[in-house]
């Protein structure tokens, strides 16, 4: 019962950040929103803080993905694309 509970509250939190992009709500304000406030859950700030650089980053590197042409490739094509940018650091 507390893994749904906890895996719901992360899928909220997903969804929630995909929101606030699509309406160019920052990241930071979304915090600062919930910090302090009836909504706020520790545990999924803290997953939000540890989450985004890494979201980012792949993000990123799957736009570069896609300009190179590999926007129509399968999921492996793509793992190993994201792949390779982390052999290249």
């Amino acid at each position: 019962m507390l893994n749904t509970w906890l895996a719901f509250l992360m899928e909220g939190m997903a969804e929630s950040v995909a929101l606030a992009d699509r309406l160019g709500v920052s990241h930071e304000a979304l915090r600062e929103a919930l910090r302090g406030g009836p909504l706020e859950a520790p545990v999924a700030l803290a997953k939000l803080a540890q989450t985004l650089p890494v979201a980012d980053a792949i993000g990123r590197r799957w736009h570069q993905l896609v300009e190179a042409g590999s926007g129509q490739a399968d999921v492996v094509a793509a793992r190993r694309g994201l792949g390779q940018d982390a052999m290249t650091r």
